[in-house]
């Protein structure tokens, strides 16, 4: 008969054994609820000379020269692009996270052509709409929207207004003045002159060429910072931007190139007299999701 306390012992040494494997797979698996995206980094986190080593950059130079603390992400939601389900009294335009969303009333005619004219001192674009119905579980109508994402890239921005027309049949049944903040960086594989088509990326591939865009007046530096969990920022490269016959903006080519540089990735823009000092709490929406 094998005494209690040596069967305890051998109980104990095997849970122990399953923790300590356990412990050496770990995974920590995150989620951005906008793209419904699981992006997973393996613990440990990596190197600063990792970053270095597999993230291969263009236009720009790596210093050692500079430093700032980590940033807090304070991680909040977006849901502001459901339709209003009340009547709409007057054909008009709402903010949106990203855009602007069209509300026009229900008794606008059906099965026409209406067009969306986006215009500025500078630039016109239209788009065609198709609008969806907004209605109850009664099928009680109670107008039409739709959803518009709108990147007011800076080299086509007038400062920052916008005029939007709405036509049926040549008739105009909306016109509105919104103000929409300039989109000053861009992180894209290919870029449009145009509004309406989305070229700013959330998530990215290893091994594939992107370009980070930003104006040329916004930064000295830019500061990569790299998350694990969309929790904690910490920086892991400082570039200082090749100035040279750069005009308005400034183009850095990036590519990531090893697994483990995979998770959540934030550029910060400042200027040398500018750089944080502090480690801070901010809502990052802008960041990049490497997978």
């Amino acid at each position: 008969m094998v005494p209690k306390i040596f069967t305890l012992f051998i109980l104990f040494f095997v849970l122990i054994s399953c923790q300590k494997k356990n412990n050496e797979n770990i995974q920590l698996n995150t989620t951005e609820n906008i793209d419904n995206v699981i992006i997973t980094v393996t613990a440990p986190p990596v190197s600063e000379d990792d970053f270095i080593n597999f993230i291969q950059l263009t236009n720009c130079t790596i210093t050692n020269d500079y430093s700032v603390p980590n940033i807090n992400n304070r991680i909040m939601g977006i849901n502001d692009d459901d339709p209003p389900y009340v009547d709409i009294e007057n054909n008009t335009l709402r903010y949106i996270w990203g855009g602007f969303q069209v509300n026009l009333r229900s008794d606008i005619p059906l099965n026409k052509k209406y067009v969306l004219i986006a215009k500025n001192n500078k630039y016109e674009f239209n788009k065609d709409l198709e609008l969806e119905m907004i209605k109850d579980f009664d099928d009680n109508i109670f107008g039409f929207y739709q959803n518009i994402k709108f990147e007011n890239k800076f080299w086509l921005s007038d400062n920052n207004n916008w005029q939007f027309i709405i036509k049926v049949d040549g008739e105009i049944i909306l016109e509105e003045i919104l103000h929409l903040n300039a989109i000053n960086t861009l992180l894209f594989s290919s870029v449009d002159d145009d509004p309406f088509i989305i070229n700013s990326l959330r998530y990215v591939n290893l091994f594939n060429n992107y370009t980070y865009r930003f104006k040329k007046e916004l930064a000295d530096i830019i500061v990569v910072y790299f998350s694990p969990d969309y929790e904690i920022y910490r920086p892991v490269l400082y570039l200082i931007p090749n100035v040279e016959n750069a005009k308005e903006y400034i183009d850095i080519d990036i590519s990531w190139n090893n697994e483990i540089l995979k998770g959540i990735y934030y550029f910060g823009l400042y200027k040398l007299n500018e750089l944080p000092t502090t480690e801070k709490t901010i809502a990052i929406f802008d960041f990049v999701g490497l997978r």
